[in-house]
């Protein structure tokens, strides 16, 4: 299991030769208590904390936040979540983004009692993936990320990696495939031939040389962007087929 100060030199060690601390970003969105060998666990990403409301930390200062301390803590569940524009109001876990991340990881055999590593692929904060995309520091921050990554990734040696997020521009998912070296295999679900999207999801599996077994990789279409307070009914029963075929926690 990782403790506190094995996750801030970790992050530290990567991040501060390119002068990346001082940038506003955030890097986990669960406690550092989750960073433990689960080999039948799965470790979720976002993109980047763009849309996350009231970010003005500094790495260096997020990587000191104090819900990181708390056992069980995950933002997916216990933070409340508002619109930028301050018209919509959420209780704790029932914003979009997170009540969808949520299905997913239940239709995968995860509940909320799971204590779930939850990151973003890229820690720094921008508004979106085309800004993100643009910005300078954007490769910078590429490489010293999938280094952090790594390393928590050898810690948890997770059966999935969920990506919230599945677009071939700029996702957790399309980074995830880059950074596996063209390892990627997709698998089908359905019928022979069929086309993954990121609205009915995509799945297949990487290989890592770090890691005991290839990965599983999940990719769903960006949690905000599902309209409705249900998954679509093709990503769930995706999503169900995935764990039959043992993507997930446990058979069902």
């Amino acid at each position: 299991m990782m403790d506190l100060a094995e996750f801030q030199e970790i992050v530290r060690a990567e991040l501060r030769p390119k002068d990346l601390l001082r940038e506003k970003g955030l890097v986990l969105y669960s406690s550092v208590h989750s960073f433990r060998k689960w080999p039948t666990g799965v470790y979720v990403l976002g993109l980047d904390p763009g849309g996350t409301p009231g970010i003005h930390r500094t790495i260096d200062e997020d990587i000191e936040r104090k819900e990181m301390f708390r056992k069980g803590y995950s933002a997916l569940k216990d933070e409340r979540w508002d619109r930028p524009s301050g018209k919509d109001k959420y209780q704790p876990g029932e914003h979009p983004y997170q009540r969808h991340a949520l299905q997913a990881l239940d239709l995968l055999g995860y509940d909320k009692e799971d204590d779930v590593p939850v990151s973003n692929a890229i820690f720094n904060a921008q508004p979106d993936a085309r800004t993100l995309r643009r910005y300078p520091r954007f490769q910078d921050f590429k490489d010293a990320c999938w280094q952090v990554h790594k390393r928590f990734l050898e810690v948890i040696q997770p059966r999935s990696i969920l990506c919230l997020g599945a677009s071939e521009s700029l996702s957790s998912f399309s980074l995830i495939k880059e950074w596996s070296n063209g390892t990627y295999h997709e698998m089908t679900l359905d019928s022979p031939g069929e086309r993954q999207t990121a609205s009915g999801g995509k799945f297949g599996s990487v290989r890592f040389p770090f890691l005991e077994a290839r990965t599983f990789l999940i990719g769903i279409k960006h949690p905000s962007w599902i309209r409705g307070r249900e998954l679509p009914e093709k990503m769930a029963n995706r999503l169900r087929k995935a764990r039959e075929r043992g993507m997930g926690k446990s058979g069902l």
